[in-house]
């Protein structure tokens, strides 16, 4: 990822090709420039989140193989302390929510069911407002 200062960056940790797919093709919409990293699992975020540059925010799934979305926050939250993390799941739990948020996650969300509401949901987090 070459990180351009008038292009925001988001690295994109899933391990559902499907909602991969989706979220590309929503941040295709958006009329503001999005460089887009993916990478499958936690432990490939926790090495690429090792070098530099880091990107404007990670969207991580919750639940993945391997390492889940809480376990590479907390992780992080030792070596990469100002870098955003905002971690998604289509399982959603209030429980969830609070251990994120107390882990220094920025925000736990419900992985929107429709596709307007992807595209609205990823143009809230390219802008800054969640």
């Amino acid at each position: 990822m070459t990180l351009r200062p008038d292009v925001f960056s988001l690295l994109l940790v899933d391990d559902d090709p499907d909602d991969i797919l989706l979220a590309e093709t929503a941040l295709d919409e958006l009329s503001t420039s999005v460089d887009v990293e993916i990478l499958r699992n936690g432990e490939q975020a926790l090495k690429r989140l090792q070098q530099k540059p880091t990107p404007d925010l990670v969207l991580m799934d919750m639940n993945m193989p391997r390492l889940s979305g809480l376990e590479v926050l907390l992780e992080l939250r030792h070596s990469a302390r100002d870098l955003k993390v905002v971690l998604w799941s289509s399982g959603w739990q209030p429980l969830d929510e609070s251990r994120v948020l107390a882990s220094g996650g920025q925000a736990y969300l419900h992985k929107p069911t429709s596709y307007s509401a992807l595209v609205t949901l990823l143009k809230a987090l390219v802008q800054g407002v969640v």
